[in-house]
C-alpha cells in the first residue's frame, strides 16, 4: 500500500479585509530627514506604550506621513524603523481620550554597518537580545524587513497577481507528475498563511491530517514573535557560496525531539542591509527522510514607498511508500511448515512533492505598478574539464530563487522566465560540491549564456578513493564486532543458553514452545557453516533431523550494512510440533 504526505499549499489571500480603527485616539504627522529637513519616504513607525510594548504600527504614506490609531488614552512614544539606518524614538508624550496629536519626527541617517561585521570560526547558537551586538543588530534589520511585509498585507496596500503551482519531483530531482500551475490576481493580505505562532511552537510545522500530511511555512507573524525567538537560538553565518556579499543569521530549535520544527537561515545584503531570503529545513522527520533537503525558501523584495512582499515562496516535502514486509530478525527465519515469522511495515521514501508560488505584478490600489517580472534566460553547458565530454544530468540553479533545471545528454541547460538582475549560478554534479559562477540579467539582453568546464572525473576519482578507505576501516570494525559476537555466542555452554541482548524478548517469545531449537552461523555468502550448528534443545526428538537438514537448506538474507560489507549472522530455527 502507498501512503501519500503532500505539501499542504501555501494559500493566497484574495480576499479584501475591512480595516476598522480600534480607538478614537490618533498620533499623526510626519518623519524628515534631521540633517535636511526633507521628508523621508521608506519607514515603519511603531506607537509604544509605558510597558514597552508596540500597540500599533504602520508604513510611510506619500509625502512620509503617517497614521497611527492608540487603542486607549495613555503615555506613548514614537519609534521609526528604516532600513540600513539606526532607528530613532521620540520623548514620551501623554495622548488623551479622543485625542488628536501631530507629531514631526527628525530621524539622524546613521547607516547600520553590517558590511564591517566579520564572521570567523564556528559561532555558538545564543538566545536573543543575548547574542552580541553584531547578533542584535543583523536581527533587527531583519525583523525591520518582516514587520513591512506584515504591514504591507495588513493594510491592504498591493493587488498582485501570482503564480500558484505544484509538482511531483523524483529523489532525482526531475519532475515526475501532478504538474499544476495557475494564475490569480487580487488584493492580498499576506501570501500565504500559518496557523499562530503559539500552536507552531506547540504543535510542529508537520502535521498529520486526514488527508496526508501538511508542511507548514513560517510566515511574518511567526517570525516576529516572541514565540519563535523562545522556541530557538540565533547565530551568525556566512554564505558559503556568495561570501562576504550576504550575511546571515541563522537558527535552530532549542528542543531536540518532536514536534517537528525549523532550522535556517535569513540572509541579508551586507551593503543595502535588505532582507534577501529565507532558507529552511524541517527537523524531526522519519528516517527515511534524514538527509534530504526537505524544507522551503521565501524571497523577499522591496517596492517603492516602504512596501516590502514576499515575491516568491516554495516547500518541499517527502512522498514515502509504505510496503509490508517479513520480520527476518536473528531470532527466527521463515521455514515451509514451521511457524511463520511475524510481519511489519517499511516506509520508503519514494519522491518529493513541491508547493509554491511567485508574484509576477504588484501594484498599487490606484493601479500604480511598483514590482513587475521582467523576463530573460540563461543558457549553457556543463562539460568535464579532463574528458571534453558532456556532463548530463548536472543540477543548475540561480541561487535564492526556484528556478532550476538539470542539463540533458548533451550537458546542455536553459532556465526561462527570469527576471533582470545580478545572480549567482550554481552547478551542483558531486554532492555535496558546487560550483559557482556570477552572472547579470539585463532586460536589453535577452539570453545570458554561462558555461561551466568542471574538473568532475578528476575530483570523482578521488572522492571514490577516499570512500573506499572509509568504508574499508568501517567494514573491518564492523565485522571484527560481529565475529567477536559469534564467537562469545558459540562459547557459553548449551545447557547455560538464555535469549540475550536487544532481541531476548523476541526470541523468547520464538523458541516458547518449540521442541527444538537449532543454532548456526549462516557465512557471508548466505551458507550456513558446519562446524557452527548448536542443538540447544531437543537434542532426542525424533524430528532432530528433519530440522537440522531444513537448516541445511535455508538461503538466509546476508547482511549488509554497508555497500560491499557483508557479514555473518547468527541464526536461530525454532521447530514446533504440528
Amino acid at each position: 500500500m502507498t501512503d501519500r504526505s503532500c505539501v499542504g499549499m501555501l494559500t493566497l489571500l484574495v480576499s479584501c479585509l475591512a480595516f476598522a480603527p480600534v480607538g478614537a485616539q490618533v498620533v499623526r504627522g510626519s518623519v524628515v530627514d534631521s540633517a535636511t529637513s526633507r521628508p523621508l519616504g521608506d519607514f515603519t513607525v511603531q506607537l509604544i506604550d509605558s510597558g514597552g510594548v508596540g500597540v500599533a504600527a504602520a508604513l510611510a504614506q506619500p509625502g512620509g506621513r503617517f497614521n497611527l490609531r492608540a487603542p486607549a488614552a495613555g503615555t506613548y512614544r514614537l519609534r521609526v524603523l528604516r532600513i540600513g539606518f539606526r532607528r530613532t524614538e521620540t520623548a514620551s508624550f501623554a495622548l488623551g481620550a479622543g485625542e488628536t496629536l501631530e507629531r514631526t519626527v527628525s530621524m539622524p541617517q546613521i547607516s547600520v554597518a553590517l558590511a564591517s561585521i566579520r564572521i570567523v570560526g564556528a559561532q555558538r547558537c545564543e538566545d536573543l537580545p543575548e547574542g552580541g551586538d553584531a547578533l542584535a543588530t543583523v536581527w533587527e534589520e531583519a525583523r525591520k524587513a518582516v514587520e513591512a511585509v506584515r504591514l504591507t498585507g495588513s493594510e491592504q496596500r498591493l493587488r498582485m497577481r501570482v503564480r500558484d503551482y505544484t509538482h511531483d519531483l523524483s529523489l532525482r530531482g526531475d519532475v515526475t507528475s501532478n504538474e499544476e500551475s495557475r494564475e490569480r490576481e487580487g488584493i492580498s493580505a499576506h501570501p500565504y498563511v500559518s496557523p499562530d505562532a503559539e500552536s507552531m511552537a506547540r504543535d510542529g510545522y508537520v502535521r498529520q491530517e486526514d488527508d496526508g500530511t501538511t508542511y507548514y511555512a513560517p510566515d511574518a507573524g511567526v517570525l516576529l514573535s516572541d514565540a519563535f525567538v523562545s522556541a530557538h537560538c540565533f547565530h551568525l553565518q556566512r554564505d558559503a557560496v556568495t561570501g562576504d556579499s550576504l550575511i546571515g543569521i541563522a537558527f535552530e530549535p532549542v528542543r531536540r525531539r518532536p514536534p517537528p520544527d525549523i532550522r535556517g537561515v535569513l540572509y541579508l545584503d551586507r551593503r543595502s542591509a535588505e532582507l534577501r531570503e529565507l532558507r529552511y529545513t524541517y527537523t524531526s522527520l522519519p528516517a527515511a527522510a534524514v538527509g534530504r533537503d526537505f524544507g522551503g525558501r521565501v524571497a523577499f523584495q522591496r517596492v517603492p514607498g516602504g512596501a516590502w512582499i514576499i515575491r516568491a515562496w516554495a516547500v518541499r516535502g517527502p512522498v514515502f511508500v509504505v510496503k509490508q514486509q517479513a520480520d527476518l530478525s536473528t531470532s527466527g527465519l521463515p521455514v515451509r511448515g514451521m511457524s511463520a515469522v511475524s510481519r511489519g511495515l517499511d516506509s520508503s521514501l519514494a519522491g518529493m512533492h513541491v508547493g509554491g508560488g511567485e508574484v509576477l505584478v504588484a501594484r498599487t490600489v490606484g493601479g500604480a505598478t511598483v514590482w513587475a517580472r521582467a523576463y530573460g534566460s540563461v543558457r549553457g553547458t556543463v562539460t568535464d574539464s579532463a574528458t571534453g565530454t558532456a556532463i548530463a544530468g548536472a543540477q543548475v540553479e540561480l541561487r535564492g530563487t526556484m528556478h532550476q533545471a538539470r542539463t540533458d545528454s548533451t550537458g546542455t541547460f536553459r532556465l526561462d522566465s527570469v527576471p533582470p538582475g545580478a545572480y549567482t549560478l550554481l552547478v551542483n554534479v558531486l554532492t555535496p560540491v558546487r560550483f559557482a559562477r556570477s552572472l547579470a540579467v539585463r532586460m536589453d539582453s535577452g539570453q545570458v549564456r554561462a558555461s561551466f568546464v568542471l574538473p568532475v572525473s578528476t575530483l570523482a576519482r578521488e572522492r571514490s578513493a577516499r570512500e573506499a578507505v572509509r568504508l574499508a576501516a568501517q567494514c573491518a570494525e564492523l565485522r571484527a564486532a560481529r565475529n567477536r559476537e559469534i564467537d562469545a555466542a558459540l562459547a557459553e555452554p548449551v545447557e547455560h543458553w538464555a535469549p540475550r541482548g536487544r532481541d531476548s524478548a523476541q526470541v523468547r517469545r520464538r523458541v516458547e514452545g518449540a521442541t527444538v531449537v537449532l543454532q548456526a552461523v549462516a557465512d557471508t555468502t548466505g551458507r550456513i557453516e558446519r562446524g557452527t550448528v548448536r542443538v540447544l534443545r531437543g537434542g532426542t526428538n525424533p524430528a532432530l533431523s528433519a530440522v537440522r537438514a531444513a537448516l541445511y537448506s535455508l538461503a538466509p538474507e546476508v547482511e549488509e550494512p554497508v555497500p560491499g560489507c557483508r557479514l555473518r549472522r547468527m541464526i536461530l530455527l525454532p521447530y514446533r510440533r504440528p
